[in-house]
């Protein structure tokens, strides 16, 4: 599931990159991992503060 992969509580849509960081942190030079971290970090911006906006609208 979604919220898993990205490590997301269920009824919320941003990650959680503290989570994210217990589990990877010690593999961030590894450039896959550090691609997920860059992919969650645009998905964690994007919910929390572009949505919000465009919701407005």
């Amino acid at each position: 599931m979604k919220y898993e992969t990205h490590f997301q509580d269920p009824e919320d849509n941003y990650p959680h990159m503290d989570r994210f960081e217990e589990s990877y942190g010690k593999y961030l030079k590894d450039p896959f991992t550090m691609g997920y971290y860059i992919h969650l970090y645009t998905d964690y911006f994007w919910f929390k503060y572009f949505i919000k906006e465009a919701k407005k609208d």
